[in-house]
């Protein structure tokens, strides 16, 4: 029964505290359980170390204490909010911005099969085909939702079936508008400055929303050594 289990599966499964067990231990703890005179049992080995409360399934929660309380700056705990993510985006050129919510797409994708890293996760390859069950899409629908500052469906990888199509729907959704542009100014020398000024702050906007991985690659086209 567990023969066709992928590796993302059984990564999902360790994440969850669901430790594999031998074929003859998973018989041997059903003919236990079958034995006894109760209503629901599941024969399954559980290592929640580490765990805490809320990255559990619910019905395990109780099996896990809660963390205990410390004082900390909520600003350094507190994830960017979807707002900044949003002004970010209009600040770039379209073709920029889809370049930058696929990176978020492929990241947050990668995190919840457990993969390691945005650079895994293929974004022409269907989430089914890379491991993605309803679990899985429902966790990752509530962490791009929360990221992007949108309510998601939870068939949100099935009827957008890679992260390509998902980022480019998600901007439809986001319904940005375009970049600011700066009104020309009397005269042609001011123009020329003001146009040079917008450009300038554009291409920051760009290399901040750049990986280290990009960034390199910008520097060898542009054939700067550094």
């Amino acid at each position: 029964m567990t023969g066709a289990l992928a590796d993302a599966d059984l990564s999902t499964m360790r994440r969850d505290g669901v430790v594999a067990i031998r074929s003859d231990e998973g018989l041997a703890l059903l003919d236990a359980a079958g034995a006894l005179d109760r209503t629901f049992l599941v024969p399954v080995r559980l290592d929640l170390t580490g765990q805490s409360r809320p990255d559990v399934p619910y019905l395990m929660r109780d099996l896990v204490r809660g963390p205990a309380r410390r004082v900390v700056d909520v600003a350094e705990e507190a994830p960017e909010p979807a707002e900044n993510l949003r002004d970010r985006l209009i600040s770039l050129r379209p073709a920029r911005r889809e370049r930058v919510l696929l990176d978020i797409v492929r990241g947050q994708a990668a995190a919840t099969l457990g993969y390691a890293g945005a650079g895994d996760v293929d974004p022409e390859r269907s989430f089914r085909d890379m491991g993605f069950d309803s679990l899985a899409a429902v966790r990752f629908r509530n962490t791009l939702g929360e990221t992007v500052g949108e309510r998601l469906p939870a068939t949100l990888v099935f009827d957008h079936p890679t992260a390509l199509v998902l980022t480019r729907h998600l901007l439809d959704e986001m319904a940005l508008s375009e970049p600011e542009q700066a009104e020309p100014a009397e005269g042609g020398g001011d123009a020329e400055d003001t146009g040079s000024t917008e450009g300038f702050e554009n291409r920051a906007a760009e290399i901040q929303g750049m990986s280290l991985a990009e960034l390199l690659r910008t520097a060898q086209r542009s054939g700067d050594p550094t």
